[in-house]
C-alpha cells in the first residue's frame, strides 16, 4: 500500500524543526505521522495531540469496539503507522484482539465479527463509499 501523502523531510518552521530533532535523537528517526500530517498543519493545531486522550476518555464505546473502528480507518486512510500502533495497541490489551483484526478485511462474512463491532466496521465502509 502507497500512502497518499509524502514525508516532509525538511520542515520549514523553527518549532518544527525543533521537533524533529529532537524526534531524530530520541528514536533515531522522525515518526511518520510528524513527517507527513504535523509537518502540513499549522502550530495551533497540534493542541490537537493533546486532546485525543481526553476525548477516548469520554468515548462511549466499549475499547474492543474502538480499536476495530480505528484499525478499519487507518487501513482506509492508508496510515501505515496508525494500523501498526492500533494493532500493536490492541495486542497489548487482549490476545483474543488479533483474531478479529485478522479477520477485518474478510469482515463481510468474519465469524469473529459478528456482534456490535462488526455492525460497526461494515457502516465505517458504507460511510466511506459516500
Amino acid at each position: 500500500m502507497a500512502t497518499y501523502l509524502s514525508p516532509i523531510e525538511k520542515p520549514r518552521g523553527l518549532l518544527l524543526k525543533m521537533v524533529y530533532l529532537f524526534t531524530r535523537r530520541q528514536f533515531g528517526k522522525v515518526a511518520t505521522p510528524i513527517a507527513v500530517f504535523s509537518a502540513r498543519m499549522p502550530v495551533a493545531f497540534m493542541s490537537f495531540y493533546g486532546k485525543m486522550s481526553r476525548l477516548d476518555k469520554k468515548l462511549q464505546l466499549p475499547p474492543r469496539t474502538a480499536v476495530l473502528i480505528r484499525e478499519t480507518v487507518a487501513s482506509i486512510n492508508t496510515c501505515l503507522f496508525c494500523m501498526d500502533a492500533t494493532r500493536w495497541y490492541a495486542m497489548k490489551e487482549s490476545a483474543d484482539n488479533l483474531a478479529r483484526f485478522d479477520a477485518l478485511p474478510e469482515y463481510r462474512t468474519s465469524q469473529a465479527l459478528v456482534c456490535e463491532a462488526g455492525m460497526l466496521v461494515i457502516g465505517v465502509h458504507a460511510w466511506r463509499l459516500y
